[in-house]
C-alpha cells in the first residue's frame, strides 16, 4: 500500500526458482534494509517491511532476481 505508516507487506511473484535480494534505499540510492536476500522457489511471496526508525518521506524498493531488477517508489508518513 502507497502511502503506509511504519510497516507495510510487500508481495512479489517469482515464474521460477531464484536468488532474491529486496534492497530498500533513499533517494540517494542508498541500501538502509535488505528484507530479503536469499533463494527462494516459485510462487507468491510476502515481506513484512518495518520502517519506524526511518523519517517520512519517499523510498524506493529495489527487486532483483534472475538477472532482472524491479523498481518501485514507497512513501513513508505517519
Amino acid at each position: 500500500p502507497n502511502p503506509f505508516s511504519s510497516t507495510t507487506t510487500l508481495e512479489y511473484l517469482l515464474p521460477r526458482d531464484a536468488h532474491v535480494r529486496m534492497d530498500v534505499c533513499n533517494m540517494l540510492g542508498q541500501t538502509l534494509i535488505t528484507p530479503v536476500n536469499s533463494r527462494e522457489e516459485a510462487g507468491l511471496h510476502s515481506v513484512n517491511v518495518e520502517m519506524d526508525t526511518f523519517p517520512n518521506g519517499v523510498y524506493v524498493v529495489r527487486l532483483s532476481a534472475s538477472g532482472q531488477v524491479l523498481t518501485r517508489q514507497m512513501t513513508l508518513i505517519r
